[in-house]
């Protein structure tokens, strides 16, 4: 789960991962897409599972990593399956806790991952479709700003297409996640990796809402073959050179840039 998703309800519209590749060099697995019937069949499951220990989540994530690449009527679909057994209110975060306790449990609105950006994906009509069925939030894994070290991970998508996407969500007024991965390239594109993640990055249209998450690369999976990790030291290194470079999306946009721990946090097993 994206950093600030932990302990959502999550709901699997597609399972694995396409051509074997998981996000950062993980370890992918066989692939499948659920239809809209069988979407619903299993929302109904979750919430039955759960039953009332649901109302200790405050969101609901939509997996997995391509969900936004299915069509558009099937994303209408999920969307209204999802309402129809949790109920979603984007204002209930502006509510005091202390106001809420005699009212029904809502959920703040539906988040999702996306790290490939051939699509198709929506346009920008799209997501103002899917706003209004309350997805709140994109998570775009990123990775690296440099396409080389995207490519040694399975990635081959362009930092043009990352800026249309961008522009398209900006455009529906969704707040955007960026994933950023300390590390990636190892030693042979250390300096390749922060100069054009920095670059990409400041070029985006961030604003105040968005996040800029850091998250060291051998947290999510190893060194693509041929390339050696940085050693901790060159690690925190890259990590301070990393936030000092994007400065301006704090200073001069109001997004937020924070190093984030999968280990830490107790998201790994």
């Amino acid at each position: 789960l994206p950093p600030d998703c932990q302990h959502a309800v999550i709901l699997q519209a597609t399972l694995g991962h396409p051509g074997s590749h998981a996000f950062g060099n993980g370890k992918g697995s066989e692939y499948y897409a659920r239809s809209p019937v069988e979407f619903a069949r299993h929302v109904a499951d979750v919430a039955k599972l759960l039953g009332r220990r649901a109302e200790q989540c405050r969101n609901i994530f939509l997996a997995g990593g391509d969900v936004l690449t299915r069509p558009l009527d099937d994303l209408l679909e999920f969307m209204n399956s999802i309402e129809g057994r949790f109920p979603l209110d984007p204002g209930i975060a502006r509510i005091r806790p202390t106001e809420r306790q005699n009212q029904p449990h809502r959920f703040e609105g539906v988040q999702v991952f996306l790290d490939d950006f051939h699509g198709p994906l929506p346009d920008q009509a799209g997501f103002e479709a899917l706003k209004c069925r309350h997805l709140a939030k994109v998570h775009l894994g990123i990775a690296s700003g440099d396409a080389t070290v995207r490519t040694n991970s399975g990635r081959t998508w362009s930092n043009d297409q990352i800026f249309e996407t961008v522009r398209s969500l900006k455009g529906a007024n969704l707040a955007i996640g960026i994933i950023v991965l300390v590390g990636a390239g190892g030693n042979e594109f250390a300096e390749a990796h922060v100069e054009a993640s920095a670059t990409l990055l400041n070029t985006l249209p961030l604003s105040a809402g968005d996040l800029v998450v850091l998250i060291d690369a051998d947290e999510i999976g190893p060194m693509p073959n041929g390339l050696s990790a940085l050693s901790p030291n060159s690690m925190t290194e890259q990590r301070s050179r990393l936030r000092e470079r994007l400065a301006p999306i704090r200073t001069e946009r109001g997004a937020k840039v924070v190093p984030y721990s999968l280990e830490k946090q107790g998201a790994l097993s």
